[in-house]
């Protein structure tokens, strides 16, 4: 079953170029199992930050590759939060890739 793993991210206003820079180029190899990870903007200095993985075990491997993540953006934020677990639907279908519905 798909997992997903989704961190949200209120940045200080001074670290946000930063912030959004270092998630450009995340310096480390993810783990297999990683389908996409996404980063969406919120509001202002509010970021979600979405992966999609083959499986919860894929991701609970990618753990410490994960909160190393973290560990490097936590001086940027003013709060942050990780929550975790397994697809239980799927509301609209997948979009091909390029497909106009995509984002």
């Amino acid at each position: 079953m798909v997992a997903y793993n989704v961190v949200r991210a209120r940045v200080r206003p001074e670290f946000e170029a930063e912030f959004l820079r270092a998630n450009d180029d995340p310096g480390h190899e993810m783990e297999e199992g990683l389908r996409s990870m996404s980063l969406v903007r919120t509001g202002d200095g509010e970021f979600c930050l979405i992966g999609e993985w083959d499986s919860l075990e894929a991701m609970t491997t990618a753990r410490p590759a994960l909160w190393a993540w973290l560990d490097r953006m936590r001086p940027m934020l003013e709060e942050g939060a990780e929550v975790s677990g397994q697809c239980v639907a799927r509301l609209r279908p997948r979009v091909a890739e390029g497909d106009w519905r995509s984002c």
